[in-house]
């Protein structure tokens, strides 16, 4: 049940940050064409995921998914950088299946 509720909360929070700020979101600046299911196909990806992880990788990735798609002008007032942020989601989702491949 608890389960349930974490992924249907961080697909929430990672649909949101992506389609607020499609034109320019993660999906946008990794080349793709940024439309609303594709958006909703990433984010389901992105949960599904984050499913089994501890309570703090769920919660990294949330900030981290919510920094990554901000605003230039928001995130540069903080000292931040969008693309770092998204490479540093991208690699808090891959690593742990990679490393189940390498094993």
């Amino acid at each position: 049940m608890l389960d349930n509720i974490k992924i249907a909360f961080f697909f929430i929070v990672v649909f949101l940050s992506l389609s607020v700020n499609l034109p320019d979101s993660m999906v946008g600046r990794l080349g793709f064409d940024a439309n609303y299911v594709f958006v909703a196909c990433v984010a389901m990806m992105f949960s599904f995921m984050i499913a089994q992880r501890r309570v703090i990788v769920f919660i990294l990735a949330a900030c981290l998914a919510i920094i990554a798609n901000m605003p230039e002008g928001v995130v540069a007032e903080y000292g931040v950088d969008r693309d770092f942020a998204a490479g540093l989601l991208i690699a808090l989702l891959f690593t742990p299946f990679i490393l189940d491949c390498l094993e």
